[in-house]
């Protein structure tokens, strides 16, 4: 869930936006011994996450550049290590709006 918003044209625009939500881990760990016990370890943990993300394309016509990187400011700790990313990448429209 975010709030944000995304200024330009069709040639060039950029957005920003403020995202909330969290992160939910599963994990399950079954160990088979040989005397046919069976012991199984089930972890569960969500994780509050908050980032921004910053969003840029550009473009002339069908062909374009994006590129997205998003900041993860929980935890606030340890900001060095958060999961920060990056994505670029090449578009080309396949139908134009008229």
């Amino acid at each position: 869930m975010g709030i944000g918003r995304t200024i330009g044209n069709n040639g060039f625009n950029n957005g920003l936006y403020l995202l909330g939500g969290g992160r939910v881990y599963h994990s399950k760990l079954v160990l088979h011994n040989t005397d046919f016990n069976q012991n199984t370890l089930v972890t569960k943990k969500f994780t509050p996450e908050l980032g921004i993300l910053y969003n840029l394309k550009v473009g002339k016509k069908k062909f374009y550049f994006t590129t997205q990187m998003y900041f993860a400011l929980t935890p606030v700790k340890n900001f060095i290590e958060a999961r920060h990313t990056l994505m670029m990448g090449v578009g080309y429209k396949l139908h134009d709006k008229k």
